[in-house]
């Protein structure tokens, strides 16, 4: 128990030690990806041309650039080639850099045809923003004798698996049940079933399923909070976490607490602030409603 609560603190402690990075100037200079690739298009009956203008220190993804028609039909995409580029989210792909012209057919468009374009981009200073879509909307334009030869609906990203996989919900079920009886998680179920019924023998199905509901619910609560936290704060949040000092000092941590469950040395609370802890751990009274929610709203 005691082991639980220092890890608890010190993940507190080391988020407060590297708070500064998110608001310290010039530790979190990445700007938004509108800005750091600026898209434009110009559409002139068929002919359409998409333009990047991507900013001094960023890229784009060559093979991360597609186009899929609304209620039209373009030609093939035809992408310049870029230069080669490696690094640690894609490996060696072929990149742009300053500026990308792509020019686009548009052998037919209905009235209120789109065009959907996703593309994505990295920062040299090493933090890689989501993939961006754009909906450009496309002109009226009469299929013509040249250009007969319609694209499918949608055009298939590079690398893109050939279909999806089906039942993608069931199968992710399935895999989190199998799961549940792994070595790591199953030998947890006894120590659970403590805590949720508190060492009462004897309760009702309905009172034992409503105690393991309101149990999952406080985990669920506090990881819902800490996302609603992280998407409040954007982008300046996800580039802190890939900042090299934030990695590195999480990654001693973890070596230090591996070694001292190696016996290598003892990590502890003192004992005074141990018999807190547990004074204020045995107020919360498994097998009632209010207390297995706080003992799971706490280390969730």
């Amino acid at each position: 128990m005691a082991q639980r609560f220092l890890t608890l603190i010190l993940l507190l402690c080391s988020t407060s030690v590297f708070a500064g990075l998110f608001d310290a100037p010039g530790r979190s200079n990445f700007i938004p990806a509108d800005q750091a690739f600026v898209f434009d298009f110009q559409q002139n009956q068929h002919d359409l041309n998409l333009t990047w203008q991507v900013k001094e220190g960023y890229y784009l993804y060559r093979k991360q650039v597609s186009i899929t028609p609304a209620q039209a039909s373009v030609g093939a995409l035809q992408l310049p080639a870029g230069e080669w580029h490696e690094d640690e989210f894609y490996g060696k792909s072929e990149i742009y850099r300053q500026h990308l012209s792509v020019p686009v057919t548009v052998q037919q468009a209905d009235k209120g045809a789109t065009l959907t374009v996703t593309y994505q981009g990295c920062a040299d200073a090493g933090f890689c923003y989501p993939p961006e879509t754009r909906i450009v909307p496309l002109s009226e334009v009469k299929a013509s004798a040249a250009n007969v030869a319609p694209l499918p609906a949608e055009v298939k990203r590079e690398g893109e698996p050939a279909s999806d996989l089906p039942f993608s919900a069931l199968w992710a079920l399935l895999i989190g049940i199998g799961i549940a009886f792994t070595p790591c998680v199953l030998p947890m179920y006894p120590l659970i079933s403590g805590i949720v019924l508190g060492g009462k023998q004897r309760l009702s199905t309905a009172r034992a399923l409503l105690l393991a509901f309101i149990y999952v619910q406080g985990m669920a609560l506090t990881y819902t909070a800490l996302g609603l936290v992280v998407a409040a704060a954007g982008l300046q949040f996800q580039a802190a976490l890939q900042h090299p000092y934030v990695l590195i000092g999480l990654s001693v941590m973890f070596i230090l607490l591996a070694l001292s469950m190696f016996g290598l040395f003892t990590l502890q609370l003192p004992s005074s602030l141990q018999t807190r802890l547990t004074l204020l751990s045995n107020r919360q009274q498994g097998g009632s409603a209010g207390g297995v929610f706080a003992m799971e709203l706490s280390p969730g």
